[in-house]
């Protein structure tokens, strides 16, 4: 047994490294899908987004069955698993060619890997760290999840600044070695054993459908199912809508570019801050602000501003806030079920949170094809509007958040 602070954080960037490269695998075309991807393969926009869509449509069916395999065999295994899956498709990539099937079926496939990832961070946290370091090391667990997309969006753009197929294929090498590189690593460091004798840690599970179920009538955890359901899917939305937004507020499309990076970097401070300031605190009134403020942003988003400048203040504002739940929302969940079973109640979480962000980009795109002739000076009013009342929604649910150690029969 190795009970050191180094350990832990060892093994948790171990983590950080294999899901930032799970990233970068999921967006490594997007930043070169016009005009190189759409040039090298003749296909249009539409099948290129269809290589980033699939990967959240992918883990909806996979989040419990994740959540579960980490209960039962330890985050060690689901991770492995993960990032194997992850790494053996990456590579089968350079096989395809100039076949964009090809190459859409074995990225589709590298895809179910990135949920065995993702769920099996809560379950790592809680055996490796003490309580008051519990949402700290989640957001730091989270944040990697944004770093890797921004290393995607910067990386590919530099490796493919022209529609060349071979440029193409050394891309694609340098992604798989660096998925690879990732996958090797936490392997090694993974062995490491440490264990938390405070959390109450118990490796091997037995999770039954009655479990499940039992789970899902738990109040509180019924509530953090919501709010990753529709908070997940207003940030989704956001980022999808961002530019079509700006647009037609006569705001360049460089602007709704930069907006949506300054989300993103400024969600990923929020991802550390905000869950250490909780660490210090323990109070769960700071879920509660960070929704309501959230609901006062988005509520701006509906005023026509004149300036980008205050577009990329709010912008900064909402991904602080916003993204600041996700790592808050597995730590409460964490402290509800205990350690046994919190690879299970992540992956419900992940299913919810999965299922927002695919929902969530439909509906509010058809409320604006609807609204919009209503709406000719500001066509995106209604859509804006109704973002906002549903952050009101969060901010009341997160009222009723109430973290009862007793309430959770799995808790040891």
């Amino acid at each position: 047994m190795r009970d050191s602070v180094f350990w832990r954080w060892t093994i948790l960037l171990s983590y950080c490294f294999i899901t930032a490269s799970s990233q970068m695998i999921w967006l490594e075309f997007s930043g070169i899908a016009v005009p190189q991807m759409i040039l090298i393969f003749h296909v249009n926009l539409l099948m290129i987004g269809l290589m980033v869509s699939i990967w959240p449509l992918i883990s909806i069916p996979l989040a419990l069955i994740s959540g579960v395999l980490a209960d039962r065999l330890g985050y060690r295994f689901t991770i492995s698993l993960g990032g194997s899956i992850i790494a053996l498709f990456s590579w089968l990539r350079l096989i395809a060619g100039k076949d964009f099937t090809l190459l859409l079926l074995f990225q589709s496939l590298a895809g179910i890997g990135q949920t065995f990832i993702y769920d099996s961070v809560t379950k790592l946290v809680g055996e490796l760290f003490p309580i008051n370091e519990q949402a700290l090391a989640n957001g730091v667990g989270a944040m990697s999840e944004i770093l890797g997309m921004a290393l995607a969006l910067v990386i590919s753009p530099l490796l493919v600044p022209t529609p060349s197929y071979n440029y193409l294929m050394i891309n694609i090498i340098v992604y798989s070695l660096i998925s690879t590189i990732s996958l090797i690593t936490f392997i090694i460091i993974g062995k490491t054993t440490y264990v938390n004798t405070h959390s109450g840690y118990e490796i091997s599970t037995n999770i039954s459908m009655r479990d499940i179920m039992s789970i899902m009538r738990m109040r509180t955890i019924v509530i953090l199912m919501i709010l990753f359901f529709v908070g997940t899917g207003i940030f989704a939305a956001l980022t999808q809508w961002i530019e079509p937004i700006l647009y037609s507020r006569n705001i360049p499309q460089i602007y709704s570019d930069l907006a949506g990076m300054v989300m993103l970097i400024s969600g990923s401070l929020g991802m550390i801050l905000i869950p250490y300031i909780y660490g210090k605190l323990h109070t769960r009134s700071l879920f509660t602000i960070n929704t309501s403020i959230l609901t006062l942003l988005l509520i701006l988003f509906s005023i026509r501003l004149q300036y980008p400048i205050l577009y990329f203040i709010i912008a900064a504002l909402i991904g602080f806030l916003l993204l600041s739940l996700a790592p808050l929302g597995l730590q409460l969940s964490l402290e509800i079920v205990g350690t046994k079973i919190t690879g299970t109640t992540t992956g419900l979480l992940g299913l919810m949170s999965e299922a927002g962000a695919f929902l969530m980009v439909i509906i509010i795109g058809e409320i604006y094809s609807t609204t919009e002739s209503q709406f000719k000076g500001n066509p995106w009013f209604i859509p804006i509007i109704v973002m906002s009342l549903l952050s009101l929604v969060l901010s009341i649910l997160s009222l009723l958040i109430v973290i009862d150690r007793d309430q959770s029969s799995f808790r040891t």
